[in-house]
Protein backbone atom coordinates (compact mmCIF):
# COMPACT_ATOMS: atom_id res chain seq x y z
CA UNK A 1 0.00 0.00 0.00
CA UNK A 2 0.95 3.58 -1.11
CA UNK A 3 2.23 5.47 1.42
CA UNK A 4 0.56 8.32 0.75
CA UNK A 5 -2.61 6.17 1.32
CA UNK A 6 -1.90 5.52 4.81
CA UNK A 7 -1.38 8.88 5.22
CA UNK A 8 -4.92 9.41 3.94
CA UNK A 9 -6.44 6.99 6.56
CA UNK A 10 -4.86 8.35 9.32
CA UNK A 11 -6.52 11.70 8.44
CA UNK A 12 -9.36 10.32 8.23
CA UNK A 13 -9.38 7.96 11.83
CA UNK A 14 -8.87 11.90 12.89
CA UNK A 15 -11.45 13.39 11.75
CA UNK A 16 -13.77 10.49 12.94
CA UNK A 17 -12.22 10.76 16.65
CA UNK A 18 -13.14 14.56 15.93
CA UNK A 19 -16.40 13.70 15.36
CA UNK A 20 -16.84 11.46 18.19
CA UNK A 21 -15.26 13.85 20.82
CA UNK A 22 -15.47 17.75 19.38
CA UNK A 23 -12.47 19.09 20.75
CA UNK A 24 -10.96 21.23 18.05
CA UNK A 25 -7.82 18.92 18.73
CA UNK A 26 -8.07 15.96 15.89
CA UNK A 27 -9.61 18.42 13.37
CA UNK A 28 -5.87 20.20 13.44
CA UNK A 29 -4.31 16.33 13.53
CA UNK A 30 -6.30 15.37 10.43
CA UNK A 31 -5.21 18.33 8.71
CA UNK A 32 -1.69 17.92 8.95
CA UNK A 33 -2.12 13.97 8.20
CA UNK A 34 -3.73 15.09 4.81
CA UNK A 35 -1.11 17.44 4.07
CA UNK A 36 1.60 14.48 4.76
CA UNK A 37 -0.83 12.72 2.35
CA UNK A 38 0.10 15.10 -0.51
CA UNK A 39 3.48 15.47 0.11
CA UNK A 40 3.86 11.93 0.01
CA UNK A 41 2.13 11.26 -3.22
CA UNK A 42 4.55 14.00 -4.80
CA UNK A 43 7.80 12.55 -2.59
CA UNK A 44 6.81 9.10 -1.38
CA UNK A 45 10.56 8.01 -0.66
CA UNK A 46 11.44 10.89 2.20
CA UNK A 47 9.73 10.08 4.64
CA UNK A 48 11.27 12.37 6.97
CA UNK A 49 9.50 15.32 4.79
CA UNK A 50 6.18 13.73 5.28
CA UNK A 51 6.83 13.24 9.29
CA UNK A 52 7.82 17.46 9.04
CA UNK A 53 5.04 18.41 7.17
CA UNK A 54 2.43 16.35 9.30
CA UNK A 55 3.87 18.10 12.46
CA UNK A 56 4.11 21.59 10.76
CA UNK A 57 0.61 21.72 9.74
CA UNK A 58 -0.79 20.37 13.04
CA UNK A 59 1.36 22.41 15.11
CA UNK A 60 0.46 25.70 13.27
CA UNK A 61 -3.18 24.80 12.89
CA UNK A 62 -3.36 24.57 16.46
CA UNK A 63 -1.57 27.66 17.44
CA UNK A 64 -3.77 29.72 14.65
CA UNK A 65 -6.41 27.86 13.84
CA UNK A 66 -8.35 26.34 16.86
CA UNK A 67 -8.15 29.78 18.77
CA UNK A 68 -10.60 30.85 16.02
CA UNK A 69 -12.59 27.83 15.68
CA UNK A 70 -13.25 27.68 19.46
CA UNK A 71 -13.90 31.21 19.50
CA UNK A 72 -16.65 30.66 16.44
CA UNK A 73 -17.91 27.50 18.67
CA UNK A 74 -18.60 29.73 21.70
CA UNK A 75 -20.66 32.33 20.31
CA UNK A 76 -23.02 29.65 18.52
CA UNK A 77 -26.76 28.95 20.96
CA UNK A 78 -25.18 27.14 24.28
CA UNK A 79 -27.28 23.92 25.39
CA UNK A 80 -29.74 25.00 27.83
CA UNK A 81 -30.60 28.15 25.59
CA UNK A 82 -31.58 25.76 22.57
CA UNK A 83 -33.72 23.17 25.49
CA UNK A 84 -34.76 25.23 28.30
CA UNK A 85 -38.41 26.60 28.28
CA UNK A 86 -38.85 24.12 25.28
CA UNK A 87 -42.57 21.54 25.08
CA UNK A 88 -41.26 17.70 25.02
CA UNK A 89 -42.94 14.33 24.73
CA UNK A 90 -42.56 11.68 27.08
CA UNK A 91 -41.53 8.22 24.81
CA UNK A 92 -40.72 6.05 27.96
CA UNK A 93 -43.05 6.70 30.95
CA UNK A 94 -41.13 8.26 34.33
CA UNK A 95 -41.10 5.85 37.07
CA UNK A 96 -39.91 6.56 39.87
CA UNK A 97 -39.36 10.41 38.68
CA UNK A 98 -37.13 9.10 35.75
CA UNK A 99 -37.90 8.14 31.77
CA UNK A 100 -37.37 9.89 28.90
CA UNK A 101 -38.87 12.29 26.55
CA UNK A 102 -38.34 13.60 22.58
CA UNK A 103 -37.51 16.87 21.77
CA UNK A 104 -36.44 17.82 17.94
CA UNK A 105 -36.55 14.38 16.67
CA UNK A 106 -33.98 13.15 20.08
CA UNK A 107 -34.59 11.14 22.71
CA UNK A 108 -32.82 12.06 26.30
CA UNK A 109 -33.06 10.34 29.97
CA UNK A 110 -35.40 12.90 32.02
CA UNK A 111 -36.26 13.23 35.76
CA UNK A 112 -39.03 14.87 36.97
CA UNK A 113 -38.55 17.84 39.12
CA UNK A 114 -40.63 16.29 41.83
CA UNK A 115 -40.24 12.46 41.20
CA UNK A 116 -43.63 12.30 39.55
CA UNK A 117 -45.02 9.36 37.71
CA UNK A 118 -45.90 10.55 34.10
CA UNK A 119 -47.13 7.92 31.58
CA UNK A 120 -46.23 8.16 28.00
CA UNK A 121 -47.43 10.58 25.18
CA UNK A 122 -47.48 13.25 28.37
CA UNK A 123 -46.32 17.18 27.17
CA UNK A 124 -44.12 18.47 29.64
CA UNK A 125 -41.70 21.23 29.79
CA UNK A 126 -38.01 21.30 30.09
CA UNK A 127 -36.65 23.43 33.21
CA UNK A 128 -33.27 22.63 33.30
CA UNK A 129 -30.65 20.56 32.17
CA UNK A 130 -27.79 18.78 33.96
CA UNK A 131 -25.00 16.28 33.03
CA UNK A 132 -27.12 16.06 29.75
CA UNK A 133 -30.11 14.61 31.88
CA UNK A 134 -33.23 16.70 31.43
CA UNK A 135 -35.48 18.26 34.40
CA UNK A 136 -38.88 18.88 33.14
CA UNK A 137 -42.44 19.40 34.97
CA UNK A 138 -45.76 18.68 33.89
CA UNK A 139 -47.39 21.34 31.44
Amino acid sequence: MDIYILWAIGGFVFLFIELMTPSMFFLNLAAGAFFASVCAYFCPEIYWLHIFIFTLISVLSLIFIRPLMIKKHDRNDNFDDVYLNKEAKVVKAFKNGNGKIKIFDEVWPAKSLNNMDLEEDTIVKIVDTKNLIMYVEKM
